[in-house]
Formats: C-alpha cells, structure tokens, sequence
C-alpha cells in the first residue's frame, strides 16, 4: 500500500514542470520525505514575511494568495496614487503617508 502511495506521489511530482530534469530516482527519494496534508477552507498556511521550513505542492483544490501592499497617499488629497510601488521610508511612515491593502495575488498584475 506505502509503495502505491509513493508511486502515486511520484507520478504527480512527475508532472510538475519544474521538476521535469529530475532523475526519477531523485523524485522517487523526494517522495520518501513528502508529507501529504489537508486543510479546511479559509485554512492560512503561510503569513507573509514568516520563514517557512517546508515546500508545498498543491495536489487538488484552489488556494489564494494574498499579498501586503503598501500604497502611498496623496499628503493634500489622501487619494491612493496608483502605480507608486517604491517602498516607503522610516519617515512617511510616521507621516501616515503609505497604508496597507491586503490584495489577491492576480490583483496585483493590475498596479503595473
């Protein structure tokens, strides 16, 4: 039974682009070390920022990826001003001039 699980594991690693120039017995290896997990809906896996000891693959299943984003404010206006994605200073902080929005992932390709 362990042996199809493995097996199983090795045929979806497989077809993992990233993986395509890995010897199958390097993949067959990277099996024995893999952990399968399942998480509940709405389930936060990782935060931003924290160090994470373990790569994940997802098998099935949808995740969404949300990113901090620090948008500068207009000092006169207290509008967003849109496409400004330096990273605030020390000081404009303390101004109250960035505020953070959380965004989906696929939302950011549009701040560009």
């Amino acid at each position: 039974m362990k042996s199809a699980h493995l097996q199983s594991l090795a045929t979806f690693i497989e077809s993992i682009n990233l993986f395509l120039l890995i010897p199958k017995s390097k993949i067959m290896e990277m099996t024995t070390k893999c952990q399968a997990m399942k998480y509940p809906s709405n389930t936060i896996i990782l935060k931003q920022g924290v160090q994470s000891s373990a790569f994940y693959m997802i098998r099935s299943g949808k995740i969404k990826v949300i990113r901090m984003i620090p948008f500068r404010f207009h000092p006169i206006l207290k509008e967003k001003i849109r496409n400004d994605c330096s990273d605030p200073s020390q000081e404009e902080i303390m101004k109250g001039q960035y505020q953070n929005e959380f965004l989906e992932i696929d939302e950011l390709s549009n701040l560009h």
